[in-house]
């Protein structure tokens, strides 16, 4: 969810395959809360679209790899809308 600094037909297709790609997973808020620019990997239950965590240059391998493993673990005991998913890493919504 980064806007590239390349031309305009470049940003304008990501942004466009972006959306449906959130939408697909029921993560369309995403692009709102962060305005199309994060700069990270957002991990969202895809049922449901809950987000669980963030990952972003900032982390090592190794902690990539120990969020995503978490996130599966959790994605796959959280109920559909059921408070308490993480969003481990993750920043506050702009809006």
């Amino acid at each position: 969810m980064t806007h590239l600094k390349s031309g305009p037909d470049s940003r304008e297709a990501l942004t466009a395959a972006t959306r449906i790609r959130l939408r697909i997973h029921n993560a369309g808020y995403l692009w709102d809360w962060y305005e199309g620019r994060t700069g990270m990997a957002v991990l969202v239950a895809s049922g449901t679209g809950d987000p669980i965590a963030c990952i972003d240059s900032r982390h090592t391998a190794s902690d990539m790899t120990d969020t995503i493993e978490l996130s599966l673990i959790e994605a796959r005991s959280a109920n559909a809308g059921q408070d308490g998913l993480s969003m481990t890493g993750c920043p506050d919504p702009l809006r």
